[in-house]
């Protein structure tokens, strides 16, 4: 029988916030991945007790939970499931009007030489691979104008 539950998986999902208020709408987490170890770790263990006929798959460390490895294989994530909804929200400290100013500080590169700038790309091609139902992407505002560039509209 299929589960009546739309499934979600949440990409750079942090501790959850975002996974839980799907999961309080009636959504099940199907799979979750993020590259911080501490976060996808209190991830996996609120899910595990949402969810205990159902737990997600997590994955979560910089070497599993790394969505820029191209090695990732987004498939085995899901196994045999398929998501009705994909959400995320990848790293946005590159778009960020601060956290512009704050790179530029830093470095000669600022802000082109992020490699969180084009993080957005896995997800795109995530949602793009699993043809889903919804896809919900958190961002910033500053998206919307990045050197002239309005990364919201490319995205």
């Amino acid at each position: 029988m299929a589960d009546a539950h739309p499934l979600v998986v949440d990409l750079f999902c942090g501790a959850g916030g975002f996974a839980l208020g799907f999961h309080a709408a009636g959504c099940r987490i199907l799979a979750a991945v993020d590259a911080d170890a501490q976060t996808a770790r209190s991830f996996r263990r609120n899910f595990h007790l949402l969810q205990p006929d159902h737990p997600p798959r997590v994955l979560g460390d910089e070497e599993d939970g790394d969505l820029n490895r191209p090695e990732l294989d987004l498939d085995s994530l899901i196994g045999a499931g398929r998501p009705d909804i994909v959400i995320g929200g990848p790293p946005c400290q590159a778009f960020s009007r601060m956290g512009r100013a704050k790179l530029n500080s830093l470095s000669d590169e600022g802000f082109r030489g992020d490699p969180r700038n084009v993080l957005y790309r896995r997800f795109l091609a995530a949602v793009e691979r699993w043809q889903h139902g919804a896809v919900v992407m958190e961002t910033v505002t500053g998206m919307l104008s990045v050197g002239g560039v309005n990364y919201a509209d490319v995205v």
